[in-house]
């Protein structure tokens, strides 16, 4: 009989997780600075090792403009921030701080004094890897496949059209999506009704981590499976991974807190490990 997604799964986030997913973010980070296929590089793209953590600046407004696991695996020092500021300041860009509410006390204690502020909050929801009893069956009437690069133009179509409907998307985001294809670690994946595309996703392996991200369904298509089928497959992916050997730890998948992806998330089995404040300065 197969097993409930929700009996198993679960994954106490100690320190040592939250390190293993920060750092898993931080690598993530780094493969799409110089990921090729999808908007061009803008001028003073690129990355700088702080201690363990890592800023990151793609172009005004980018999604990867940030600095990654601050206080996993020391203490942050007032040098360490005035570099990450010099950093985002020389782009003429805010520096905003993933603050990992399990990183070392100093991180929060040296943003408070430099008067950081409140940008966001992301769930980070975890489970572990799928064991060979769980049932990860299709949805009726949703068939998903994984793609290659001659798909890259409907993926990144498709995932628009879910994320922003019929909106022009801001000039950073166009094109975002195909970048996934230039990173081998990746698994982009197309969901599709009646052969017509209404959604899709991504899962990328980062060592001992599986990451689900990017997922989207188009809003005419929502409330069909489309999601759920999204993540059945992914999981799917990362079981057939696991049976190669690789040592997969942790499923990670982020999401807004409150957010209607969050219901069905759950219910594939992930639980969540902890809210992550991005804290932000103008510098």
């Amino acid at each position: 009989m197969p097993s409930s997604p929700n009996s198993d799964t679960g994954l106490f986030v100690e320190h040592s997780v939250a390190r293993l997913i920060e750092t898993a973010l931080l690598e993530q980070q780094a493969r799409y600075m110089v990921a090729t296929g999808g908007p061009e590089p803008a001028p003073g793209t690129g990355l700088l090792r702080i201690g363990s953590a890592q800023a990151g600046f793609r172009g005004v407004g980018h999604p990867s403009n940030r600095v990654t696991a601050f206080g996993m695996s020391e203490p942050v020092t007032p040098d360490q921030i005035d570099a990450a500021e010099a950093f985002f300041r020389e782009r003429a860009e805010a520096c905003r701080v993933d603050a990992c509410p399990l990183a070392d006390q100093s991180l929060f204690d040296l943003l408070r004094l430099r008067g950081y502020t409140l940008n966001s909050l992301t769930n980070v929801l975890v489970r572990t890897c799928p064991s060979p009893h769980e049932d990860l069956s299709s949805t009726d009437g949703v068939v998903v496949r994984r793609i290659g690069p001659e798909s890259a133009e409907v993926f990144s179509q498709t995932l628009t059209k879910g994320f922003h409907g019929d909106q022009e998307p801001p000039p950073v985001y166009r094109g975002i999506a195909k970048l996934c294809f230039s990173i081998p670690e990746a698994r982009p994946m197309l969901a599709e009704i009646d052969g017509r595309p209404v959604g899709g996703g991504t899962v990328e392996f980062i060592g001992e981590v599986a990451c689900l991200y990017g997922a989207a369904t188009i809003e005419a298509f929502r409330k069909r499976g489309v999601q759920t089928a999204l993540l059945r497959h992914r999981l799917k992916l990362v079981r057939d991974e696991a049976a190669t050997g690789s040592a997969i730890r942790v499923v990670m998948i982020q999401t807004r807190p409150g957010s209607e992806s969050e219901r069905n998330i759950v219910r594939a089995g992930f639980r969540l490990a902890y809210t992550r404040p991005q804290l932000v300065r103008t510098v």
